[in-house]
């Protein structure tokens, strides 16, 4: 593939090389004096410091535009002033002569100008709401109706909460999530977010700035964890506003809080908590696991150890969020990420723990964040998964999408895809057929689970929010695809996204149509649609990854328990 081609708009205008007798000064003293020399000793101090700004800005220009080399990209700067509609039509234009056309736009730019309401000027408040609000309608305006792929606007938490002498800022970033949600509508082949950021370490985040941040016990986003949170929100499939905070009382190496990133909303695809760190969210519910209280475990087993299904894993996550919602209907989830599977592995018994916070209310949803937890041997807490699940007054309809070219008929029946190529013992044996497959996808019709108290021996509910054996017959199939095309078995790591059209799936059979996005060596992800007999959509999963490991045929083979 051809190296990634990156563009950066900014407003100070910047040579391709610095000046030789700037060379190797880096201390501001001493520049500023250089500055001053060479200028003949007629620079006022508001002028001398604006000549050292703008030679710092230069070099941070240009070091960004290295780094952009050094990873293997190429990147170009346009001098143009977002708030100036010709000048950014301009340099677009100019762009895609050069490179070609534009497939994603991040919005970053903004200026900070805090005041209280009482003391705030037109001419602040113009100038922080234009960076943000014209900023963004200037380049959506030069780009028009063009083939975007991404569309990502860096609002601000302070949009959620508020913020002294700031009413500004907040206008302005809130007026960005609604221009998102606006252009979701209008971009439906565009993943197009608004992510509301609580404060980084660096950028607009002064030293002096960082210090108030850590009085308030406001935890700054490490650049890295907020950069790889920035890839994954792209990557996914889930709602256009996101809000995304640091957590208090972690420091960096320099004293500064630099904590993991800890969204106000769950998010699976953020790093895990270190081990033994407690949850901040409270318990919702706890349940022992045994095979006595569970015993469809025994038909779950890899390398010789009982092992909880994913899908169940879902059903108990959803539970815990209605927990404290009662009346509300399960709609689906957002960033499930199973970070430690649960093996009954050394004992008989797993005492597990459901957590789940308050639910946010975006327009007709509730996202509830939500955690799986348990303890280690030595005592320590640990995160087994984690998601943001999604309620709602009540559910809508929605219509599936075109299915994958199948080759058919699929040459092996059931019976020999359980007994050759799956683990699944007879209890999750819910396949019933496959239609067909190819490299595009794999579609196969399964039974429905039997009711929870076939299960568990203490059913949560009478009946299934979801149902954890159809979820987990669409992994089975990814199963059986990845080994016809890839070689390999696999296992469900992550699901960006899922929504449930229907109270409940169908008592008879249900189609299950996956379609393949894209493959490697080590990994698969797939967009996987549940039919009820009529062709009407049951539910719709997006982004499913799965870990494809040549290695997993072994453990498969090992699917009796050890005792």
């Amino acid at each position: 593939e051809a190296p990634a081609t990156f563009l950066l708009l900014g407003r100070t205008p910047c040579a391709e090389a610095e000046a030789p007798w700037l060379a190797g000064i880096e201390d501001e003293s001493a520049l500023k004096q250089t500055l001053l020399a060479r200028a003949g000793g007629k620079l006022s101090p508001r002028a001398l410091r604006a000549e050292y700004e703008h030679v710092r800005a230069e070099r941070e220009i240009r070091a960004t535009l290295a780094r952009f080399v050094e990873c293997g990209a190429r990147a170009h700067y346009y001098a143009a002033d977002i708030t100036n509609a010709r000048e950014v039509a301009r340099a677009l234009a100019d762009a895609r002569t050069a490179h070609g056309p534009i497939r994603a736009f991040i919005h970053g730019a903004g200026v900070l100008a805090d005041q209280l309401i009482a003391d705030k000027t037109d001419e602040a408040f113009q100038r922080v709401w234009a960076t943000k609000v014209d900023g963004a309608r200037n380049v959506l305006g030069a780009l028009g109706a063009s083939d975007l792929r991404a569309l990502v606007f860096f609002s601000s938490s302070t949009a959620r909460f508020g913020r002294t002498g700031q009413v500004d800022y907040a206008m302005a970033n809130e007026a960005l999530n609604k221009i998102a949600e606006d252009e979701a509508h209008k971009r439906p082949a565009c993943r197009v977010l608004a992510l509301n950021w609580g404060p980084w370490e660096g950028g607009m985040v002064t030293p002096a700035l960082s210090e108030v941040f850590q009085r308030e016990g406001v935890g700054l986003i490490p650049l890295a964890a907020g950069a790889r949170q920035l890839v994954a929100e792209m990557r996914g499939a889930a709602a256009v506003e996101v809000v995304l905070l640091g957590s208090p009382g972690a420091a960096s190496a320099g004293g500064a809080p630099t904590p993991p990133l800890a969204p106000a909303r769950a998010r699976a695809d953020a790093a895990p908590a270190a081990a033994g760190t407690e949850s901040a969210l409270p318990v919702a519910f706890e349940t022992e696991v045994d095979l006595a209280s569970c015993p469809f475990l025994a038909s779950h087993v890899l390398d010789g150890h009982a092992v909880l299904p994913m899908a169940m894993m879902i059903e108990w996550l959803a539970h815990g969020a209605l927990h404290a919602h009662p009346g509300l209907e399960f709609f689906g989830f957002d960033a499930l990420r199973v970070f430690k599977g649960v093996l009954l592995e050394g004992k008989e018994r797993e005492l597990l723990r459901v957590h789940a916070g308050h639910a946010e209310r975006l327009g007709g949803e509730h996202h509830v964040a939500v955690e799986l937890r348990g303890t280690a041997a030595d005592g320590r807490d640990v995160l087994h998964a984690r998601a943001a699940i999604v309620l709602a007054d009540a559910l809508p309809s929605a219509k599936a999408h075109q299915t994958p070219v199948l080759d058919a008929p699929f040459p092996r029946d059931v019976e020999e895809i359980y007994r050759e190529r799956l683990f699944h013992g007879p209890e999750l044996r819910g396949l019933l057929g496959v239609e067909g497959c190819s490299g595009e996808g794999i579609a196969g019709v399964s039974r429905s689970a039997p009711a929870p108290r076939a299960w568990l021996a203490r059913p949560l509910r009478s009946r299934w929010l979801a149902d954890p054996l159809v979820l987990d017959v669409s992994f089975q199939l990814m199963i059986v695809w990845s080994q016809e095309h890839l070689a390999a078995g696999s296992l469900p790591c992550f699901a960006g996204n899922y929504r449930q059209y229907q109270r409940s799936f169908p008592r008879g059979d249900t189609r299950i149509v996956i379609e393949v996005t894209r493959s490697s060596e080590h990994s698969a992800f797939a967009n996987i649609e549940y039919l009820d007999r009529a062709g009407a959509l049951v539910a719709r999963m997006m982004d499913y990854e799965c870990v494809v490991d040549a290695s997993l045929a072994t453990a498969f083979r090992l699917n009796q328990l050890v005792r």
